[in-house]
């Protein structure tokens, strides 16, 4: 699946805020697929968008760390 640019998730979102949750989820929901162990415990719907959020700045965090 090819991951949509953040600027489509901006123009299609009444807000920054909603762009980003959703553009964290779709990636999240990418991801998901390599990484079989964030299968395991499905998240609630309410739990989702907030896991996308963290799982992401986690990866950014690891991308952008300074050794």
């Amino acid at each position: 699946a090819e991951m949509p640019s953040p600027v489509n998730f901006v123009k299609k979102y009444k807000t920054l805020y909603t762009a980003n949750k959703k553009h964290a989820i779709h990636n999240f929901e990418i991801l998901s697929k390599d990484f079989t162990f964030l299968r395991k415990e499905p998240f609630k719907k309410t739990e989702i968008s907030h896991v996308s959020d963290a799982f992401m700045q986690v990866l950014g965090y690891l991308k952008h760390k300074k050794n």
